[in-house]
């Protein structure tokens, strides 16, 4: 059997394992995928295979503290400015410029002025005179709104980098690998397995064409016995710490 790949081929996988075409699959589409989406989304919460940490790049507006982000960002660990106080090469006095004029950065010649010991504790000058005379912007991100609100207001334009989380969900139409992932096919099964068990309880003793009858009760805890297997599975052999989500 080939890769599955789309989430409209993952649910006829689910239905072929309840038995279809042979037997009606009593459950809507709607359902099914909305059985899909859940189990994506408990991967994605505890996998750190489609969880990575990146560096990206924010222009600030003046007089703009409010930014939306693309709604992969799961959390934001800090920000950068990337305009700090030893970056400006058009300001005559900046300490990087009088470094040079002084001779212990000489650019030109390809050699340091005062040896690579010099340059070294030069730059931890310019960092420590950062950390001294910068006012660090403070940050605040609703991972619901994907709203973040930077402190205090940018007085001008500029461009800084955020550290986030992101995490990566398919589209509704978009091929994507993850829709094979066995957890995510069998956690989808049991959740539709519960699905059906709900609906066949409302038409408990029913004879079905062919004879057989309907056994709600069966269905209904194989599922739940299966999804909560699964589970301890997730999070016993990919959880990642969830520590690291500080939104």
């Amino acid at each position: 059997m080939a890769a599955i790949q789309t989430k409209q081929a993952l649910m006829e996988w689910i239905k072929r394992k309840l038995g279809a075409p042979v037997l009606k699959i009593e459950a809507e589409t709607d359902q099914i995928l909305d059985n899909i989406d859940d189990a994506l989304q408990l991967f994605s919460r505890h996998s750190g295979d489609i969880s990575n940490r990146m560096a990206l790049v924010l222009v600030l507006s003046a007089g703009q503290n409010l930014y939306e982000l693309d709604h992969s960002v799961e959390s934001v660990v800090d920000f950068d400015n990337a305009s700090d106080i030893g970056s400006s090469v058009t300001v005559l006095f900046s300490p990087i410029n009088q470094m040079y004029n002084q001779g212990y950065l000489n650019f030109f010649s390809s050699s340091f002025g005062g040896g690579l010991t010099t340059f070294q504790m030069g730059m931890e000058y310019l960092e420590l005179l950062s950390q001294t005379l910068e006012a660090k912007f403070a940050i605040d991100y609703n991972k619901y709104t994907h709203i973040l609100k930077i402190e205090p207001t940018p007085q001008k334009t500029m461009v800084g980098v955020l550290e986030a989380w992101t995490k990566y969900t398919p589209g509704d139409t978009e091929k994507s690998m993850l829709y094979n992932e066995i957890w995510v096919k069998n956690y989808s099964l049991a959740l539709t397995k519960i699905t059906l068990g709900i609906i066949w309880g409302k038409f408990a003793g029913m004879t079905i064409p062919g004879g057989a009858t309907l056994n709600a009760a069966t269905m209904l805890q194989e599922g739940q016995a299966e999804k909560k297997a699964l589970e301890e599975i997730l999070i016993s052999t990919e959880a990642e710490p969830l520590g690291f989500f500080v939104a």
